[in-house]
């Protein structure tokens, strides 16, 4: 400050020697949420001279790290601490700079950048440019989709997907959900595929050529973009593709062609079927493939007509040894068909054989002969002498020769075949009539026809022989395999089970120990047939012993039911059988039974007592000995947290406040918002449920297409995932069932679980509208505020609400206790501002302190800030601070301050010499002392030349508080200066205080003098008698010094010493200070000739203030023009002319004028006036001479 002062006193006012510059009009800064940024800008001068200056930042976020700068180009460095502010934040500030060029703002700007997603097709602001990503580069997109940026774009008008993000987010990479989560947010339609052929259709002749792997192909067409990834199965064993998928890649455009592979060595002759299945999440399609190899059309038909006449003749065979058809029928109907087939190919053997047989039956031995000759030629022909062929033609042969010996012959080599090939059972067939040892006894027939099933046959003529024996000898059934349950279920199907037969199978029905689904139906055909009551206990008995459930057993269980037959659990198999989806009635029996002893699951105990709940009106005694047991099983099950259907209706009747405990009220807050979702889609596994509010997403497997799970309120998504993963919210069609009402337990609930968030969610959103403030609600704000289940800005939105619940429940303790806890980090400024209204009202100051400290005191309300930072000051905290300070003068600049805080301020006040007199004035209001603040604002404007309109208020306050005298005289200095050289309006305050320090004897300035001299030339009817002393001590001094100027006229009756000006023409220049002012000027004569320019430098009077005097005639004329002589060299900066006035003095004094008056006279050839000159000039110089003597 003194160097301020003694520059001032000394005459130097360089801030006027230019403005200062900046390398910018303005600073604007982006940055990223959570980081600081540190830049920097230029102050420039743009001319010589010593510059010299200070920097102050009016924002607390804003470090200003260079707060002194010198020189022509400093580069101010500065640090902006963006930690604590949020995406979208914006900080409007400016940067004072004081210097003695002057005082300047420059403004900034802070942007805190919202977080952007980049991308190659530029920054993904919102899910529009993201559906743009996605149909240009899908790879890109599915990156940043999974990244955690990607909640950036859930704002404004895309908010509402957010949980469908959730939803679709999970399962990280997976393609498919993408392609949802765009298709939900219609941004995109499901992408349709068409294959342009309808069925692939291959010929091919049966040559050896054709043998191998042919190439085909299938166009599929692509309609949309998008996630493209096909499926691709084959069916069949001929037709295989080269790859399992397809993907973006394999399409061209919108198409591709897909090679499929034809392998016609798997074919067998004729037509081979197949099928290629294209299929993705969304669509599913079948093409046919039939390949024909060769054209086997007549010999198929002919193949088919040849089986058709086998099938046929065995049908009629049974029939005829069924005894269904007579031995006449038989014969005729059998040899139509064995005509039919000799027909077709007279060299089928085994039509010839068949016909040999028919002509033996009817006693033609000769013609049979003939015709065994014959087919024994084509046997020998074709080499198949050994077969099953040869077989039947040798015992053909046995029927025509009836010969023993030849019969034992026959039959020696019949059972050779047969030995050769056990498995032949024809063979096997023929030895039963041919070889008496097969025949012996019925167990042992009964024993070979045995052997042939477990050899593989399973021809209808062993079961035929089998049937008969057993119908002949029921005791020959000893056990129920699998051969004698194949018998008998022959014998049943053709209902050839005679009743000794049907006696034998239920006693050992009865002592089979596992379920055997044959004997099953053996049973249930009888039954059929026969609607005995003994078959029945045996279905029941053995569907039990398999455990059988369903609508096929409960047929039966209904049946055994209705028959009260007595049988181990079959009553619990009739309920486990019950469609409990079916409005059917229960027998009483079943009510009765279990009213003793009830060992069902849980769900068909449900279900018995919710019938019975339904009924009780009609079992009114049985209902009240089942209602304890209901009860209890009630209570059971919440806790064990089953629903369904039936048990609703059971909780709805029997839960009342009195039964509900601690330990069922946690599974009750669930049970009571059960919905039974059923979903038709059998690729589902999972049904995952997402609520606003909670992080945590429910994930229950799908059994059987239906879940039930627990949605709290109307607002859900709900979401479906299959095996892969893969998740659809809009192209999976569910139903949903609510199963409770939550109603009159919900506050119930409320006192025995504490830390359900679903149930807290939930109340939390009901309790909107309500006013009452109860101890239960206000325990569930804080479990929610403070629980990690859920969402920040939900539990931030809890914590204000609690805030204000304490407040209005005038509970202050744990008002207290809870703001304590809070962490100003975690919430938005509009929340900080609210919490921080408590903090200060509930007088923690030091929290309240520590906030605005960190987060700055903007945010603040102008009125909590007054509060906050009044109650700081009185307990002298923090004192001299740069929050304190920062708070107090953003509530001042909002209007809000009382004299506690201006006093703070103008102790602590720092800025533009503006910002500072509006504190000053403020604070003047309040009566508060500002004479240091005066000083600073005087001693500033001194430095920076600012100047405010109450520059002559603040300096009259501070002379009257006893301004330092230096202080006071540099004032005083530079108000003259700018009077005197700068000729700018000043009060005339300043030059009666000139005139006070003179009179007090203090040394008065040259600067002050002259500009006191001007005033009162200027203002001679402000004159006062003092100023009169003054004004002559002043005018002496200034002649003395040799300084006469123009405006000295006006007080020539004031010093006598002024006559000699009267001679004088004076020229004036003002100019800046520190430059020399040099005159060049030359006398005109009267032809306008002129000698060369003379010139000399001016006599400066103060800073930047010269004069030069000149002695003219009149008709004298100097032309002359002035030079300003500095480092950087000369400039011409002023040229004009002089010449003297032609009016005449009435009176001349001087010589001078006498003179003057005589050229005029001349000129104007005024001889009388002339000659009266004349005598009174020599009469003067007479005079001078006899009087005055030259020492």
């Amino acid at each position: 400050m003194q160097e301020i002062i003694d520059r001032i006193l000394g005459g130097n006012f360089d801030y006027e020697n230019g403005s200062l510059e900046f390398s910018c009009s303005k600073i604007e800064i982006s940055l990223s949420q959570g980081t600081a940024y540190e830049g920097s800008f230029h102050i420039l001068s743009a001319s010589d001279g010593y510059v010299k200056g200070s920097v102050i930042s009016d924002h607390l976020q804003m470090e200003c790290m260079t707060d002194q700068f010198t020189g022509s180009d400093a580069e101010i460095f500065f640090c902006f601490h963006g930690e604590n502010l949020e995406e979208g934040d914006v900080v409007k500030g400016s940067f004072s700079v004081v210097s003695n060029r002057g005082e300047y703002n420059l403004p900034f700007v802070v942007t805190v950048e919202h977080g952007v997603l980049n991308s190659s097709i530029g920054p993904i602001r919102n899910l529009f440019h993201f559906a743009n990503l996605a149909k240009s580069n899908w790879k890109e997109a599915v990156r940043l989709f999974y990244r955690p940026e990607f909640l950036r774009l859930f704002t404004g008008n895309d908010a509402h997907f957010y949980e469908t993000y959730r939803m679709l987010s999970a399962c990280e990479g997976n393609e498919q959900n993408m392609e949802e989560f765009l298709i939900c947010i219609n941004k995109k339609q499901q992408i349709e595929f068409l294959v342009e052929e309808k069925e692939l259709v291959k010929k091919l002749p049966r040559t050896e050529g054709n043998y191998g792997v042919s190439e085909n192909s299938l166009t599929i067409v692509r309609n949309g973009w998008g996630y493209t990834n096909l499926q691709i199965e084959c069916e069949g064993e001929f037709v295989f593709t080269e790859k399992e998928s397809l993907s973006d890649d394999d399409f061209l455009g919108n198409r591709c062609r897909l090679p499929v592979y034809i392998d016609s060595s798997v074919c067998r002759p004729g037509k081979n079927f197949g099928r290629i299945y294209i299929y993705n999440a969304y669509i599913s399609i079948e093409i046919p493939v039939m390949v024909q190899l060769g054209d086997r059309t007549a010999v198929r038909h002919a193949d088919h007509s040849h089986m058709q006449c086998i099938s046929q003749i065995m049908k009629y065979y049974e029939e005829f040894r069924l005894k269904k058809i007579g031995t006449g029928t038989w014969l005729s109907e059998t040899g139509k068909l064995v005509e039919r087939m000799v027909t077709m190919d007279e060299k089928d053997v085994s039509a010839r054989l068949f016909q040999a047989q028919l002509l033996i039956t009817e006693e033609r031995y000769n013609e049979a002969g003939w015709i065994l000759d014959h087919a024994a030629d084509m046997l020998e022909a074709q080499k198949a002498t050994g077969g099953e062929l040869w077989a039947y033609y040798l015992y053909l042969t046995t029927l025509i020769h009836r010969d023993p010996q030849y019969t034992m012959q026959i039959a020696e080599q019949v059972e050779q075949i047969y030995r050769y090939d056990k498995s032949r059972w024809r063979v096997a067939w023929l030895l039963l009539y041919l070889s008496e040892e097969y025949n012996r006894s019925t167990s042992g027939k009964w024993m070979f026809l045995e052997k042939q099933y477990q050899y593989g046959c399973s021809s209808p003529v062993i079961y035929l022989e089998a049937l008969a024996l057993l119908n002949g000898n029921p005791a020959l059934l000893r056990k129920l395999n699998g051969f004698e349950l194949q018998v008998m279920h022959f014998g049943v199907r053709h209902a050839a089970v005679n009743d000794s037969l049907l006696e034998q199978l239920l006693y050992l029905s009865g002592r089979v120990r596992e379920y055997s689904p044959l004997l099953c139906r053996i049973l249930k055909k009888m039954y059929e047939k026969k609607e005995d009551v003994r078959i029945l206990q045996e279905i029941c008995s053995l569907l039990i012993k398999g455990s059988k459930t369903g609508p096929d057993a409960y047929t039966w269980y209904q049946k055994g039911v209705e028959s009260h037959l007595r049988i181990t659990n079959l009553y619990e198999y009739y309920m486990a059988s019950v469609d409990m989806d079916s409005a059917m009635e229960l027998p009483k029996v079943i009510l009765m039974y279990f009213s003793f002893q009830n060992n069902l699951d849980y769900e068909h105990s449900a279900f018995l007592y919710a019938y019975l709940l339904k009924h009780r009106e009609e079992y009114e005694e049985l209902y009240e000995h089942y209602e304890p047991r209901i009860e209890r099983f009630v209570i059971d099950q919440i806790q064990k947290q089953h629903i369904n259907r039936h048990l609703a209706v059971l909780y709805q009747r029997f839960l009342t406040p009195a039964i509900v405990t601690e330990a069922m009220a946690k599974p009750l807050s669930r049970l009571l918002f059960a919905h039974l979702v059923r979903v038709e889609d059998d690729r589902m596994r999972r049904v995952i449920v997402c609520q606003p509010g909670n992080r945590k997403m429910k994930e229950i497997p799908l059994l059987n297409g239906t879940a039930w799970v627990a949605i709290y309120g109307n607002e859900y998504t709900l979401a479906f995932e299959d095996a892969y993963g893969n998740r659809f919210l809009k192209n999976v069609e569910y139903t949903l069932e609510k199963l409770l009402v939550p109603g009159k337990y919900l506050r119930l609930l409320e006192h025995y679980v504490p830390d359900t968030v679903e149930l807290d969610l939930y109340l939390a959103e009901n309790d909107k509208g309500e006013e009452t403030l109860s101890s239960a609600k206000l325990m569930r704000m804080a479990r929610l505020a403070t629980s990690d289940a859920v969402e920040p800005a939900f539990r931030r939105n809890q914590a204000v609400r609690l805030v204000q619940a304490y407040f209005d429940a005038d509970n202050m303790q744990a008002l207290d206790e809870y703001l304590q806890e809070l962490d100003g980090g975690e919430f938005t400024a509009e929340q900080r501002e609210i919490l921080l209204r408590f903090l200060v009202l509930r007088g923690n100051y030091e929290k309240a302190y520590q906030w605005i400290e960190s987060y700055t005191p903007y945010f603040a309300d102008a009125k909590i800030l007054l509060r906050l930072t009044d109650a700081l000051i009185s307990q002298a905290a923090h004192s001299g601070e740069p929050a304190l300070y920062a708070a107090a003068l953003s509530a001042f600049r909002r209007g809000k301050y009382n004299g506690n805080i201006l006093e703070y301020l103008v102790r602590y006040a720092v800025g533009t010499t503006k910002e500072l007199r509006d504190i000053w004035k403020s604070a003047r209001s309040f009566d508060v002392d500002c004479y240091e603040l005066s000083e600073r604002i005087l001693v500033q404007m001194l430095f920076s030349g600012a100047f405010v309109g109450e520059r002559m208020d603040i300096f009259r306050y501070y002379v009257s508080q006893g301004a330092r005298q230096e202080i006071e005289e540099a004032v005083l200095v530079q108000s003259s200066c700018d009077y005197f050289c700068r000729e700018k309006l000043t009060e005339e305050y300043i030059f009666r205080e000139i005139r006070n320090t003179y009179l007090r004897g203090e040394e008065t300035q040259r600067i002050c003098k002259l500009a006191y001299l001007k005033f009162y030339a200027e203002n001679r009817d402000k004159i006062e008698r003092e100023d009169e002393v003054l004004i002559r001590d002043f005018l002496e001094k200034m002649m003395r010094d040799h300084i006469h100027l123009n405006f000295f006229r006006e007080f020539r009756d004031c010093l006598p010493a002024l006559q000699e000006l009267k001679d004088k023409t004076i020229v004036e220049y003002h100019t800046k200070a520190g430059v020399r002012a040099r005159i060049h000027y030359v006398m005109m004569q009267e032809n306008g000739q002129a000698e060369d320019y003379l010139s000399e430098y001016m006599q400066e009077v103060y800073s930047g203030v010269f004069f030069k005097e000149f002695v003219l005639f009149f008709g004298e004329n100097i032309q002359y023009y002035i030079m300003e002589e500095s480092e950087s060299g000369e400039q011409l900066t002023e040229s004009g002319s002089l010449q003297k006035s032609d009016i005449m003095n009435d009176n001349p004094d001087s010589k001078y004028e006498i003179i003057n008056d005589m050229m005029i006279s001349m000129t104007l050839q005024d001889d009388d006036t002339l000659d009266h000159l004349i005598e009174e000039y020599y009469r003067r110089e007479y005079l001078d001479h006899r009087l005055f003597t030259l020492q």
